[in-house]
């Protein structure tokens, strides 16, 4: 069937027995057609902006005798009006900026798009009562679909796709001859996943039913238990404080924590750098954290275990330029869960300050007497 299925490839490429009739009006000899809808019709310019007011972020194209060349549906005039359903029309509509971006998971689109004034809303919220995302609360003129940042969210986490790859694949799809100069929006797109991110983190900690919003999170609250690890007063039997020393070791939280010197962080503008959490999960609050470090910035760190390869990371790694040079974490040695407030950034390798600090913090209410920890370099 090789031939079969090459020749309806080909005819594909074309544009096959839509060629007569446009699939709306009936007109003769239609140019367009959408990628994206799945019939393959062809429309004439009247008809298909009309068809796509339901779905603005196709991409279509345009037959110019020889082959199908791009087009865009902001040429042919559609234009998408927030706060009404799709083709209401609105009659205190206020036109955005010439160049709207929205980033589709189809590609990068360039749109024409109307706010309404009918309620007074702002801007930020017609777009995210859309599903579209905002690049910055006043006047935004980039946008991301929510459906686009779930789908990253799922590539990088069982594909571990990096947002760089995955913002240059959108870009590839876009149009991948380099011929169209594309705005580069990698960066808001890097700010709208982090924020995304964060803001999910608060609704599955259920802080969006909490009459003092967000900054009324309690630290640790949003960091997940290992629950199969001893908890008093959850899963621990009554009086369990009173069993026989014979019998504590049921009863004893067992944990580790290391060092990851490939997560480095190169050195930015951390005056202005906003932390949102503020120790509601798993890293540490960077305000006291920094501050118990800073007491100790001068001290000499003095090794009894000569080229243990940790304490040579700790003297010689290269910090020039690094905000950062890794990151230390407390977690279960049993079951590989990490713990709350236990996790935090490097200055220059794996220092006692650091991990002195990042494990009290992580028992932090533990309520558990025995305790076993595992650690390389638990000698020093």
């Amino acid at each position: 069937y090789r031939d079969e299925y090459l020749d309806k490839c080909m005819s594909l490429e074309g544009q096959g027995h839509f060629a007569k009739k446009c699939a709306g009006c009936r007109a003769l000899f239609p140019v367009y057609r959408c990628r994206d809808c799945t019939h393959g019709a062809l429309w004439c310019q009247k008809c298909l902006p009309v068809r796509h007011h339901k779905a603005p972020l196709h991409n279509v194209q345009m037959w110019n005798g020889l082959f199908f060349q791009r087009s865009t549906l902001k040429v042919l005039g559609l234009r998408v009006q927030l706060g009404h359903s799709p083709s209401q029309y609105c009659l205190t509509r206020e036109p955005a900026c010439k160049n709207f971006v929205v980033i589709h998971t189809n590609g990068i689109h360039l749109i024409n798009v109307n706010y309404c004034h009918c309620n007074s809303l702002p801007h930020c919220t017609q777009l995210l009562r859309t599903a579209w995302w905002p690049a910055t609360l006043i006047e935004p003129k980039t946008c991301v679909m929510m459906e686009v940042l779930h789908h990253f969210q799922f590539l990088n986490l069982q594909g571990k796709l990096t947002s760089f790859s995955f913002y240059h694949l959108l870009e590839y799809k876009t149009d991948n001859t380099g011929r169209d100069k594309l705005p580069n929006h990698l960066a808001s797109f890097m700010l709208m996943v982090h924020q995304f991110q964060h803001v999910k983190m608060l609704k599955r900690g259920g802080r969006a039913y909490d009459p003092g919003g967000a900054m009324k999170t309690a630290p640790r609250s949003l960091a997940i238990p290992c629950c199969a690890c001893p908890i008093p007063n959850i899963n621990l039997p009554a009086r369990w404080e009173n069993v026989p020393p014979v019998r504590v070791w049921l009863y004893m939280l067992i944990l580790t924590m290391d060092a990851n010197f490939h997560l480095r962080s190169k050195l930015c503008d951390t005056l202005n750098k906003i932390h949102l959490s503020l120790g509601w999960s798993y890293f540490v609050n960077n305000g006291p954290y920094s501050n118990f470090i800073k007491d100790y910035v001068d001290q000499e760190e003095i090794g009894t275990c000569v080229s243990f390869q940790a304490l040579l990371n700790m003297l010689t790694k290269k910090s020039k330029g690094l905000c950062a040079t890794g990151m230390a974490a407390v977690s279960c040695a049993r079951h590989q869960m990490f713990h709350a407030q236990g996790m935090g950034n490097l200055q220059k390798g794996e220092c006692q300050c650091n991990m002195d600090y990042l494990f009290t913090s992580s028992l932090t209410g533990a309520g558990i007497w025995m305790l076993t920890i595992s650690y390389d370099v638990a000698c020093q």
